[in-house]
């Protein structure tokens, strides 16, 4: 099981002809699920072994990206990745008008439902 994900990879770009583009979203669901049920140590062990085999020296990977609910780095699942960047909303960075909403959107959706004048204490949140 561990591998699927790694072999999975190279089927698709022999089908395809292109590197593979994998998208995995909310990766860290699993390993919240093993933390409420018992099976934590485990789970981790897992996902740590069946993203680093599809991630890290992947020849047919072009590009991956996984989004998450919470950040799991102190379980060090992506410490055998090179060349990891990580986004976040709560950051500035190349990427933060790509999560939630940028401040205008908010504003015109407040100012849609007639809450523009709640905008600095939205702001603070």
């Amino acid at each position: 099981m561990e591998a699927s994900l790694s072999n999975l990879l190279p089927w698709l770009e022999r089908a395809t002809g292109e590197k593979v583009i994998l998208l995995i979203d909310e990766y860290d669901t699993p390993i919240h699920a093993g933390y409420r049920e018992g099976y934590y140590r485990e789970i981790t062990s897992f996902m740590r072994n069946w993203l680093s085999g599809a991630l890290k020296d992947q020849p047919a990977l072009g590009k991956g990206v996984l989004t998450c609910i919470l950040r799991v780095a102190r379980e060090s699942i992506f410490s055998g990745l090179n060349n990891l960047a990580v986004a976040g909303i709560l950051k500035a960075g190349p990427f933060a008008d790509k999560f939630g909403f940028t401040e205008p959107e908010v504003a015109r959706l407040l100012a849609d439902f007639q809450l523009a004048d709640t905008l600095p204490e939205v702001r603070e949140w």
